[in-house]
């Protein structure tokens, strides 16, 4: 009864107090919702494990939501899942919610970044890896690098890339997981190394190509490869100019286990070849055949082997007797090589004539060969460069170095040359011949003829003969006579059995020749119409006045006395010039110098003129001085001046006044010395010695004026002015007589009034003249045109050339004639 009372009165009690206690709990903790999200997509994250107060734990459904009761207020949760980062969030539900309160907490995924690197380049790009991360493929994602998420910390990473080594790692370290910094991982190239020989000398080979999986590589000079970054399975290529290529196996994974140094042996390529002679096609046996690399020999039968050749080789065939021949080699399998024999056709020469000369030998390489009747002969193996020497009876031996070229033509000289010189038209030895050879003079013999010993067909001659000019020529068959105009030569016979005699045939030459005063030197328009008046017509020479009648110079002298006492004249025109034009226009030139009259010499050295005897300068009838004929300081100064004219390039210097005064008070002069005939003679015969002597190395010729009188007077009269024939004669090329008709006298050659006569006058004065003058002295007359008519001076000139003058010239004091005188110039 007790017992049923207290359950009646317990009961309740306990009702009570249970919902008093359930209110009270459900007054402190709130029903809660926990969802778990991803934080990047929002996704719901299953088996999110959730730790809660008091050491409970919730772990997420699939949809990522897990219930759970907290206390009301902020209640701390820790969240993690597989691929996320840890984290931690308040939870925190509100007092007097009785419904389930919804806690969202959202996780960050682990993000894990690998750059993939080269070991040996960090610059070089790692081709695309196949990258997994605990099993999972890593995405790329440029410049070498891979990402995954949800993946890690740790991670197990494997890498395999085309060309490397394969990686396998653990990945460690939460922040290569939060995606701010990639993991960087080298790496290791595949490598391939080895070395490249011949099969059968062993010997290393440069620059051989190796390839492997699109890799290629060259040998260096020890024959050592490497090729990096080659994928595997791989098949080695090796390939080399000269050589088989070669292929190998194919070579796999478990080659990199253990990678050794491969050893690569390759069989060279033999080119056979035959060497011929190119017109014969018969074998050239002992052919040298050569490249930079080997030497061969042609057997017997022109054939040979070269080993290992590369394109592009030079090759090089040479064989003696025959022209070296050089080629690229271009891969073909034979070679077929044409060598050219070296025939050197020759022909030997007369150096004089032209003419063959059989029999002469002819010594190169060793080996002598003789010419044929027609003097040809062929020397084989004489290459350029190499020394020949040719010799024959009678004949100088020649050794000469063979430039090339065919034929070959050498030209023998005689032992002994003897030259006759000869008039070309009449075949006449000419007198008087004077000959040189690099500058010496040579004498002729007793016959006038030159024997030149030891002949060079290359020795230069001057030749000089008055009545012909001047040459410098070399004899050969160029100068044989084909044209009688120039000098040439002919064939003559001689008794000398060692020597060849050839004459040297020259063209005579007649000056046609004009005056052109020393005051127009002046008149460059006046000088300017002479020249053209020679030019155009049959006049060929022009006398130029270099010192003139007052003691003037018509070029700039250096002589310091001239210089002194105011010679030189500076308004004249430029005398080289005019030079050079008569030069080039063919024009004979000969240079006018009066001597002993002479005004500003004795002016300005009184002790060397002609004086009075009271001292004073003696003048003649111009009023002019002169200087004193007997010093030796009046001579040294004219032959001083005379050698200046020849240096500028005169033809011919031509001396006038070679004499003592002869008009006027002359028997007031006083000399120095006793003033006789013989003394005059002696002083006017000195001073020609002396001045020709002087102009000996100029090879100019020269000549003087006298009076027209003076060749009539008895040979031994000097006229009181010292002025011989007999004296001066023998000194000169031209003697030129100044004829003129109007200057003699009443009853002289016999005629009343002499200049009525000018035909006779001047044709039996040239007569007289020659004969009076040594051989090889030629006379060329002074003619007046000035006083006559046309008829009157044509009279003269037909007259000198009746009487065989060697030429003429025309006097005119002021440079004026009648061009209707001469006749139009030739073709």
């Amino acid at each position: 009864m007790i017992k049923q009372l207290a359950l009646r009165v317990l009961l309740p009690a306990l009702i009570v107090s249970a919902v008093i206690a359930g209110i009270f709990l459900a007054y402190r903790q709130a029903p809660v919702v926990l969802a778990v999200m991803d934080a990047d997509t929002s996704a719901p994250v299953p088996a999110a494990r959730i730790s809660l107060p008091a050491g409970l734990e919730r772990v997420t459904r699939a949809d990522g939501h897990v219930l759970a009761r907290l206390p009301r207020g902020d209640t701390t949760l820790a969240v993690e899942a597989a691929g996320y980062i840890p984290t931690q969030t308040t939870c925190s539900p509100p007092r007097f919610q009785w419904s389930a309160f919804r806690c969202e907490v959202r996780l960050v995924p682990w993000h894990l970044r690998i750059r993939l690197t080269d070991a040996l380049d960090p610059t070089y790009p790692v081709p695309p890896a196949r990258v997994l991360a605990d099993g999972r493929p890593m995405t790329p994602s440029g410049s070498g690098e891979y990402a995954i998420e949800r993946v890690g910390p740790p991670a197990r990473v494997t890498i395999e890339a085309p060309g490397y080594l394969r990686w396998e790692g653990e990945v460690s370290g939460d922040a290569y997981f939060t995606g701010e910094q990639a993991l960087e991982i080298p790496l290791e190239p595949v490598r391939i190394t080895g070395r490249v020989k011949a099969a059968d000398s062993g010997e290393a080979l440069a620059g051989a190509r190796i390839g492997a999986g699109g890799e290629w590589s060259l040998t260096d000079t020890a024959g050592a490869f490497e090729l990096l970054r080659v994928p595997v399975p791989f098949q080695l290529r090796v390939e080399r100019a000269g050589y088989w290529p070669y292929r190998g196996p194919l070579i796999g994974e478990t080659w990199l286990e253990q990678p050794a140094p491969l050893e690569i042996s390759l069989q060279p390529i033999w080119t056979a070849g035959v060497v011929r002679d190119a017109e014969t096609q018969l074998p050239v046996a002992g052919a040298v055949v050569q490249t930079p690399a080997q030497r061969v020999e042609a057997d017997n039968n022109g054939a040979f082997q070269l080993r290992a050749l590369e394109a592009g080789t030079l090759i090089t065939i040479s064989a003696p007797d025959y022209f070296s021949a050089t080629m690229a080699y271009a891969g073909q399998e034979t070679l077929a090589i044409s060598l050219r024999q070296i025939k050197v056709p020759a022909v030997v020469r007369d150096a004089l004539s032209g003419q063959p000369i059989a029999g002469a030998l002819l010594r190169a390489a060793g080996r002598t060969f003789m010419t044929d009747k027609d003097g040809t002969v062929t020397v084989i193996g004489l290459l350029p460069g190499q020394e020949l020497e040719a010799s024959a009876p009678h004949y100088a031996a020649v050794r000469l170095v063979y430039a090339g070229g065919n034929p070959l033509e050498i030209w023998l000289a005689p032992h002994t040359v003897i030259l006759h010189v000869v008039d070309a038209d009449t075949g006449e030895p000419i007198p008087g011949v004077r000959l040189k050879s690099a500058g010496q003079a040579i004498p002729p013999d007793s016959a006038g003829a030159f024997v030149l010993k030891e002949w060079n067909p290359m020795q230069s001659l001057t030749v000089r003969a008055a009545g012909y000019g001047k040459f410098t020529l070399t004899l050969n068959p160029e100068l044989w006579c084909a044209d009688e105009r120039r000098a040439c030569l002919r064939s003559a016979r001689t008794e000398d059995s060692e020597a060849i005699a050839l004459e040297l045939a020259l063209p005579a030459f007649r000056a046609k020749g004009i005056y052109i005063p020393f005051g127009l030197l002046t008149r460059p328009d006046r000088l300017r119409e002479l020249l053209e008046l020679v030019k155009s017509t049959e006049l060929n020479a022009v006398v130029i006045d270099m010192k003139s009648d007052r003691g003037f110079l018509g070029f700039p002298s250096a002589q310091p006395l001239a210089q002194e006492f105011g010679a030189l004249r500076r308004d004249i025109v430029d005398i080289r010039e005019l030079l050079r034009e008569c030069r080039e226009a063919g024009i004979y030139t000969i240079a006018r110098i009066v001597v002993f009259k002479d005004n500003p010499l004795a002016q300005a050295r009184p002790e060397w003129a002609a004086v009075r005897a009271d001292g004073s300068i003696w003048l003649d009838r111009e009023g002019l001085g002169w200087a004193n004929p007997f010093l030796q300081e009046v001579r040294d100064y004219n032959i001083a001046l005379a050698k200046e004219v020849a240096e500028l390039g005169f033809d011919e210097i031509q001396f006038d006044y070679l004499r003592f005064p002869s008009d006027g008070d002359v028997g007031s002069i006083v000399y120095a010395q006793e003033n006789t005939l013989e003394t005059r003679t002696k002083a006017i015969r000195t001073f020609m010695e002396q001045v020709t002597t002087a102009l000996e190395p100029y090879d100019v010729f020269v000549s003087a004026d006298v009076f027209g009188l003076t060749v009539w007077v008895a040979p031994d009269s000097d006229m009181g002015i010292g002025q011989r024939v007999k004296d001066i004669g023998p000194y000169l090329d031209y003697l030129c007589p100044m004829i003129y008709p109007s200057t003699f006298g009443p009853g002289n050659l016999g005629y009343e009034v002499p200049s009525d006569y000018p035909y006779e006058v001047i044709y039996r004065s040239v007569i007289q003249a020659a004969g009076r003058l040594p051989a090889h002295v030629r006379v060329r007359p002074w003619l007046q045109a000035y006083w006559y008519t046309l008829e009157q001076q044509a009279a003269q000139r037909q007259a000198a050339e009746d009487a065989g003058a060697w030429g003429w010239c025309f006097w005119n004091a002021g440079g004026k004639y009648l061009p209707e005188l001469f006749a139009p110039a030739g073709p």
